[in-house]
């Protein structure tokens, strides 16, 4: 198949802050692409920005979570209809707690909620968190642990009033699971997810897929993803879903036309920015165009990039 293409990096933070963990969506009802990301200044603050040309250009950065305390990172977002819905973690007073915050925009980006508590759950760690839209529900799945990193499990919860109110945080996997991703499309929710457990004194690490078809009521038994190859590691996954369009993808992108049945071959989408260290974050698609969000580590850059592609270039 024709591989994809992809245009020159554009930066979107401003050069002069600390911005890493960046996160794209896009709206597959009108293009509009939102990216978050995490930029510490005096505070450690999420900032926002809307693109309204599917990625050409981009508006000003708005920050979610405004005071000289704040204490946030690693934002998350998902839209659906011209509504934005943000998840981030959120550092407790303590300095150990992480709980996870939401915020919601109905009005393309122009204004957001308040901020949110949706874990609640003093004494446990909330990180990797995900969040996938559909209409006026919101799901937001993450790994929770206790305070040492340990004993992790997938919480999930879902919310049917545009991020209003949330259900009660149920568990999806017992310990020690991680870095879930969570994505829907109509009513079928799709949610991966990484475990480690022993196998005759061996910790194996596999990929699982959960999913569910009744809206994010009820999910089916877990479905072990990388059983194939079973002498591997695996973890990190990122599903996107856009009708039979799948994506996935490493340091290199590789995008499919077919559902997944075959996949183009992997190119770089980072190489003209020259020999840095760039660290993929986030891929988004509607139809057959692709966004995807990294980020630079080097000497004198350490920011926030983006790029947009198709799967069927002319």
């Amino acid at each position: 198949m024709v591989g994809p293409t992809f245009s020159n990096p554009i930066l979107l933070s401003n050069g002069a802050s600390f911005s890493f963990r960046p996160d794209v969506a896009v709206d597959k009802n009108n293009n509009n692409v939102y990216v978050v990301w995490t930029r510490v200044t005096t505070a450690s603050e999420i900032v926002i920005e809307k693109s309204t040309d599917g990625g050409v250009s981009f508006g000003p950065p708005v920050v979610l979570n405004p005071g000289p305390l704040t204490n946030g990172r690693a934002g998350v977002v998902a839209v659906d209809r011209n509504r934005a819905f943000v998840t981030w973690e959120d550092v407790s007073p303590n300095g150990i707690d992480l709980e996870t915050l939401f915020a919601a925009s109905t009005d393309g980006g122009a204004n957001f909620s308040n901020p949110i508590n949706i874990s609640n759950n003093p004494g446990r760690v909330s990180r990797n968190l995900s969040i996938a839209a559909f209409g006026i529900n919101v799901y937001v799945a993450w790994q929770d642990c206790d305070q040492t990193g340990t004993n992790c499990k997938i919480l999930y919860t879902k919310s049917n009033n545009v991020g209003i109110s949330f259900s009660t945080p149920v568990p999806l996997s017992g310990p020690e699971s991680f870095v879930p991703d969570i994505t829907v499309f109509e009513n079928i929710v799709y949610l991966v997810y990484g475990q480690a457990y022993p196998v005759n004194g061996v910790i194996k690490r596999d990929v699982f897929l959960l999913k569910s078809i009744d809206g994010g009521q009820n999910f089916a038994s877990p479905v072990n993803l990388s059983i194939s190859i079973p002498d591997s590691p695996s973890q990190n996954p990122n599903i996107d879903v856009s009708g039979n369009y799948v994506s996935h993808f490493e340091i290199f992108f590789a995008g499919s036309i077919d559902a997944g049945n075959t996949l183009s071959d992997p190119i770089s989408i980072s190489s003209s920015l020259g020999n840095v260290n760039s660290v993929l974050n986030d891929v988004a698609i509607s139809g057959t165009d692709v966004y995807v969000i990294w980020t630079i580590f080097g000497i004198n850059d350490f920011n926030i990039y983006f790029a947009k592609g198709n799967l069927t270039p002319p």
